[in-house]
């Protein structure tokens, strides 16, 4: 997750009452290097691939968007909000990631990866680093 940003807004009821709200948009970067096997596996995280097996790379910056609707931005808990951001942010961006993998991927006739189903962890590291790893 690399931010988030609120703003507050308010609406009319049906009655003419005011409801509070917040927009909250969260920022997420995420990378997929496709590099070739040669038999050997899926490599450690932060293992150096060298030059001659980087077939391809692709980077997308997610931003999700949510109506908070009955509360105004300051009175959110700061820590509701990073464990939503850990939660539920990748959950709901990793169908459309998944799927610009697949295509992106089988449109430039590279290896098409397959991403499993998105496994909520505790936090969004544990979560990401277990998805890919399966």
């Amino acid at each position: 997750m690399i931010g988030v940003l609120g703003r507050e807004v308010q609406s009319v009821d049906p009655d003419g009452g005011i409801i509070n709200a917040s927009v909250l948009t969260f920022r997420a970067n995420t990378r997929l290097i496709i590099a070739s096997d040669k038999g050997n596996g899926p490599r450690p995280e932060h293992e150096e691939i060298p030059s001659d097996e980087l077939l391809g790379e692709l980077e997308a910056e997610f931003r999700c968007t949510y109506l908070v609707q009955g509360i105004k931005g300051n009175e959110l808990d700061q820590d509701g909000l990073k464990e939503f951001a850990q939660t539920n942010v990748a959950y709901h961006f990793w169908p459309y990631w998944r799927e610009l993998i697949q295509s992106m991927t089988a449109r430039v006739k590279l290896p098409i990866p397959t991403l499993p189903s998105y496994t909520v962890r505790k936090n969004l590291n544990e979560t990401l680093k277990a998805t890919v790893a399966q």
